[in-house]
């Protein structure tokens, strides 16, 4: 414990750790709200959350809890066939909503065919590989969350339904078809691509060194008309080889 709490504190050194005996600091553990030994307290300012056991992974993600403040909630759309988060299937997204909860962040369902608006505490949006356009009503909701600095994740399977409507007002379409790369392919197979070419410095790519995609589509950016926000800018963080290209047809 103490070897791990020094690592932690040189990396940072607002960071500090100690390692209590809990027989002996009974009045200690009940105020950090430890029943047992072996249980972490981490505070930041007056909160405090209580993990174990101790592993630098559950001390980093509760210090990133905590240091956030405010919950974040994200809001998973449905009503178009869209995969859930708790789905537990191969291609389902139950990984990530474990690894979100374990961040800090709160998942509920969102379904705007019923819901006349986004509810205020949302405040990331999801949309994940619906398999049917979504309805005018929830593409200007959608749109004025994100005109009031809201923020959406899109996936769309290749050749999934058109989001013109939703992508095309912040400079990006995401293009029908299959991406084919044979010169960065994985096991063979030209559609499962193995991306290392990040042109740029964005910290969602930061000290990442490659990322593998399976039957990928294709995003491009289009010219905005009529000129939006001048503070747009619209940055690709992953790009294909230069031999690649984009197959329509694809034979799978």
């Amino acid at each position: 414990a103490e070897v791990l709490l020094d690592e932690i504190e040189r990396v940072n050194r607002r960071i500090d750790g100690r390692v209590l005996d809990f027989s002996k600091f009974q009045g200690e553990a009940s105020r950090l709200g430890i029943v047992d030994d072996g249980e972490v307290a981490v505070e930041v300012g007056e909160r405090k959350e209580v993990v174990a056991p101790l592993v630098e992974g559950l001390v980093a993600s509760a210090l990133q809890r905590l240091a956030r403040g405010d919950l974040q909630t994200v809001c998973s759309l449905v009503g178009h066939g869209e995969k859930e988060l708790d789905a537990q299937e191969p291609d389902g997204f139950s990984q990530v909503l474990v690894l979100m909860e374990r961040n800090g962040f709160e998942a509920r369902r969102l379904d705007l065919t019923v819901a006349p608006a986004i509810p205020p505490e949302c405040t990331l949006l999801v949309l994940l590989g619906p398999r049917a356009e979504l309805l005018p009503n929830e593409v200007t909701v959608i749109d004025g969350f994100l005109r009031d600095q809201g923020k959406m994740l899109v996936l769309r399977e290749p050749n999934g339904p058109n989001l013109d409507a939703i992508t095309r007002p912040w400079g990006m379409r995401l293009l029908p078809g299959v991406v084919v790369d044979p010169e960065r392919s994985e096991a063979g197979d030209p559609t499962t691509l193995v991306a290392n070419d990040f042109p740029t410095t964005h910290p969602a790519v930061e000290e990442v060194d490659a990322a593998l995609f399976v039957t990928a589509g294709g995003v491009t950016t289009v010219k905005v008309e009529p000129p939006g926000d001048k503070g747009l800018n619209v940055t690709p963080i992953v790009q294909s080889s230069e031999p690649s290209w984009l197959e329509l047809h694809p034979t799978l």
